[in-house]
């Protein structure tokens, strides 16, 4: 459907142009569909001037030179990185919570047969550290969605220092 007064600025469209001039809406809006929405999904990561796979494959092959580009302002073909590292995270925590990739609790064997050359105080401490760690890990898994998103920053200075 082309418009002739633009739906957001209500500006009047140039004869011959695609977008209003203001605001840079299209002129063709397409009525809101499943196809549109999908096609809508599609063009976002992979469309060529900022495309996300576009940007994996910039980073896989040359990381220094996306960064120093990205630093000195040419940015118009890459891909946002607070919009890629939200999208990576959420990947990454969806895969990690279906395969839980951090693994189950740890299995209870009897302290005799772990350590039974360790005193009876040695003893309690170790088994107090093993239910600790149960603890912890059932956390982990309980919570990754969080401690995905959370750790990510943390993750990427490591990174950026090393």
């Amino acid at each position: 459907m082309q418009l002739n007064n633009c739906l957001n600025c209500n500006q009047v469209l140039t004869e011959g142009k695609p977008f209003f001039n203001s605001c840079g809406q299209k002129a063709a809006t397409h009525r809101l569909s499943l196809h549109e929405i999908l096609h809508d999904a599609l063009h976002a990561f992979t469309h060529a001037d900022k495309g996300f796979f576009y940007l994996i494959r910039e980073l896989s092959r040359q990381p220094g030179v996306v960064a120093q580009e990205y630093i000195a302002g040419k940015r118009k073909k890459y891909f946002n990185p607070f919009s890629f590292i939200v999208i990576v995270t959420g990947v990454l925590v969806l895969i990690s919570s279906n395969l839980q990739i951090f693994g189950n609790a740890l299995d209870s064997r009897s302290a005799a047969s772990n350590y039974g050359h360790l005193s009876p105080a040695q003893q309690k401490r170790v088994e107090g550290i093993k239910t600790r760690s149960v603890k912890f890990r059932a956390f982990i898994n309980n919570h990754v969605n969080i401690v995905l998103f959370i750790s990510t920053p943390f993750f990427a200075l490591m990174f950026w220092l090393f």
